[in-house]
């Protein structure tokens, strides 16, 4: 899950760059542009919430192998 939204928050930045340029050269408007720029900055913290879980999660597992095999030693 964390590649897709990876490439969906890849694909939102590229949308915002052809926003940016179309609006540069006068193709698009300014509320077109702010949404645009507004569903980049939701869809980057939505990125970082699931990056932020991720990283959470993985700790956890490492702490738990850790305390295994402590307890695994333990019995030796």
């Amino acid at each position: 899950m964390p590649v897709l939204i990876g490439a969906i928050a890849k694909r939102d930045k590229q949308r915002l760059e052809i926003a940016r340029v179309s609006y540069r050269f006068g193709e698009g408007d300014s509320e077109r542009y702010l949404a645009q720029l507004s569903s980049y900055d939701r869809q980057k913290a939505a990125t970082f919430r699931e990056w932020s879980r991720l990283s959470s999660q993985v700790i956890k597992v490492k702490i738990q192998l850790q305390q295994s095999f402590v307890n695994d030693r333990q019995h030796f």
